[in-house]
């Protein structure tokens, strides 16, 4: 997209504590700190929308389990950390 394509967009100006939450969730699955993000960034219940199905998560216990899981299939397909690179335009 060229930058005469962006003329007549609103840019998305978010909020510094959405900005902060997301770099803390970003920096503690980077380095899989799974307690972090269950005690402090994820909420019970957490559910989890698949295209053929909702997961719903009723404790910290399981949403922990979860993450550890999803990091580990990650790993396992050279996952080395994530970036947060811009927000989304709509």
């Amino acid at each position: 997209m060229g930058e005469n394509d962006l003329q007549g967009l609103v840019a998305i100006v978010v909020h510094k504590d959405v900005t902060q939450m997301y770099d803390q969730y970003i920096s503690a699955f980077s380095k899989g700190d799974f307690q972090t993000i269950a005690d402090e960034i994820y909420d019970i219940p957490f559910s989890l929308f698949l295209q053929d199905r909702t997961i719903v998560y009723n404790s910290k216990e399981r949403v922990k389990s979860f993450l550890v899981n999803a990091f580990n299939e990650l790993e396992k397909n050279n996952y080395g950390y994530s970036i947060r690179n811009h927000w989304e335009h709509y």
